[in-house]
Parts: structure tokens; sequence; C-alpha cells
């Protein structure tokens, strides 16, 4: 979302966007801390040896966290130092490698939600809900980034038509771009919001 919508380089928000760089780095850093101190199970043996614990988090999640940490780091730094933060915006990929560990969390979720069918279907519907504003979010983000990046002055962009212009806050085009993405998902679109060059054809 920070490389699309452009966000620290609107400068009222780079003060925000500084704070909620910390905040994540610090989750991330906590959440390492929570887990070698969580125990589990192997073989249906309940595992309470700390040298154990340690050395399962590092055969299954360590490198994981680590590289999910990177840009975060980078990031911070880069407020700091000459470092480049071009070159940093593309490390913001590798904190999709996360979502490896996703998978084991909603299972120990069900696991321990399963005791009720009530619970179980709420579960089962949260995760239909995350799984689509996940997919719509990423989408949102390419449909926005088809519409407003390498575009020309004499290109026809949905944005243009919409009269959402560089001047526009972020959280307005997010919004259009998030309606355009989930109507088409979830039905055949409205038609107020559609291609209007053959790459944004082409996302579409």
């Amino acid at each position: 979302t920070e490389n699309v919508f452009l966000l620290k380089d609107e400068a009222k928000n780079v003060g925000i966007y500084y704070i909620f760089l910390l905040l994540s780095f610090i989750c991330m850093v906590v959440d390492i801390l929570f887990t070698l101190n969580t125990q589990y199970y192997d073989m249906g043996v309940f595992v309470k040896d700390r040298r154990k614990i340690l050395k399962n988090y590092v055969r299954e999640n360590l490198i994981v966290d680590l590289i999910a940490g990177i840009p975060f780091f980078f990031q911070i730094m880069s407020y700091h130092t000459s470092l480049d933060r071009n070159f940093v915006k593309y490390l913001n990929c590798l904190f999709f490698v996360k979502f490896y560990n996703l998978k084991g969390v909603f299972k120990v979720l069900e696991e321990i939600l399963a005791l009720d069918d009530k619970y179980e279907a709420f579960f089962s519907l949260m995760k239909l809900f995350i799984k689509i504003f996940f997919v719509a979010h990423l989408m949102a983000c390419l449909w926005h980034s088809a519409g407003f990046f390498g575009r020309t002055s004499q290109d026809k962009s949905w944005l243009l038509k919409r009269n959402l212009s560089e001047e526009t806050t972020w959280t307005e085009r997010y919004i259009y771009s998030l309606y355009f993405a989930l109507m088409t998902m979830t039905t055949v679109g409205y038609g107020d919001i559609s291609a209007e060059n053959q790459r944004e054809a082409l996302v579409a």
C-alpha cells in the first residue's frame, strides 16, 4: 500500500508512517520472543524444554520471521541514514513470506474452536472474509497502479475519469480501487469504474 499510494511522499503522512513502522517492528520482535517461550506438541508429547523449543523454532519459523522483518528494519534505517528509499521499497515484497505462517495459525485456532460447531462455522466465515479482503486489497493496489503509474498527459485512465489526481488523498483513491476490486470479484461490476486504456484492460 505504501509503495502504490506513495504514503511516504506525502509530508503529512511521514510521521504517522514512521510510528507505524516502529510499532510493526516492535510487534515482530515481541512475537519472536513469545514464540521462543511457547511450548509445543511433538508426536503427542508436550515439550517444555527450552533447548528443544529453540531448536524447533529455528527449524520451523526463525528464517521466515527474520526475512519478514528485513523491510521494516531497512525502512526505519532509511529515515536516519542516506539509504536509497527506492531500493528499500522493493524489499517490502519480502514481508509476503510471513504468510507462510498463517496456515499454521489458522490450524491452531481451528483446533481450539472446533469444540463447538457454532464457533467452527463462525471461524470458517471469518477465514472467508479475510481471504476475500486480502485478495481484494492486492487487486486494488494493482488496479490503482495501472491507472496511476506510466500515464502520460494524453493518456486516459480510470482515475482521471473519476477526477482522482495526485492531489486527491490516498484514502479516497484506495477506497475507489478497493470498491472496483470487490465489485469485480463478487459481481460483474457496476460499470461506473472501467478500463480506459490497454494497460487497465489487461489488469482488469
